[in-house]
């Protein structure tokens, strides 16, 4: 949704915005999301609505929260990983329905669709109209951060899809091969926000413990 500076003030103060925050797993999407609750903005949190459904399954594996359902995906080399990558996308394009359902209804309260890192992969389809529905922010992780984005990856396991960038070689660890196909998601992904997204932010340019107001300044900057 391409909008003007004047526009997104005038719907912010109407309670009208809807934003949508795109990136790789561990960028911000949520810390950014949560410091908008404190503007009254409501939390659409896909990873916790993916959960959601997935409960009665995770509860009898004893899991729960996000590094448990990441257990769950497992690794692109683990033996469940092809099937239940399958079953999340498929989760996935329910929720992202089930919020484009909820965004026809009429709303008087800013909102915040804070997106999984695996978006892009629910198809063209669903992230144009996602598009067409909010503001896409996406904050980019530059090529300097890639060794910090696999510490964070391998230290703060969130469920992550890897579609086709995953690819053993013969004789190689598993460690190896997360470590070389890592740079590719992120080229890949990278690609891929940016072709969906309204305005793209560095990473570098949100101070992590800045306000909500900061950050919907820096926004409103880039338009």
């Amino acid at each position: 949704m391409k909008i003007t500076k004047s526009e997104f003030t005038e719907k912010l103060g109407k309670k009208n915005l809807v934003i949508t925050i795109m990136g790789m797993s561990n960028i911000g999407k949520t810390h950014w999301s949560k410091k908008l609750k404190n503007l009254n903005f409501e939390h659409k949190c896909c990873d916790d609505l993916i959960e959601n459904i997935l409960e009665p399954e995770l509860k009898s594996l004893g899991y729960k929260g996000l590094a448990d359902m990441a257990k769950w995906l497992g690794q692109p080399y683990s033996p469940q990983f092809q099937n239940n990558q399958k079953r999340y996308m498929q989760h996935e394009i329910e929720v992202m329905e089930k919020i484009f359902n909820d965004l026809e209804n009429k709303h008087s309260q800013n909102i915040t669709i804070d997106t999984t890192g695996s978006v892009i992969y629910t198809g063209d389809d669903i992230c144009n109209e996602l598009k067409s529905k909010s503001l896409i922010i996406h904050i980019e992780a530059t090529p300097e951060m890639r060794e910090q984005m696999f510490n964070r990856f391998l230290s703060n396991p969130k469920p992550i899809v890897w579609g086709e960038s995953f690819k053993q070689n013969d004789n190689e660890s598993d460690f190896d091969a997360l470590k070389r196909c890592y740079p590719k998601l992120l080229d890949y992904r990278t690609n891929k926000y940016r072709q969906f997204a309204d305005i793209t932010i560095p990473y570098q340019q949100l101070i992590h413990n800045s306000s909500a107001e900061n950050f919907l300044e820096t926004i409103k900057n880039y338009l």
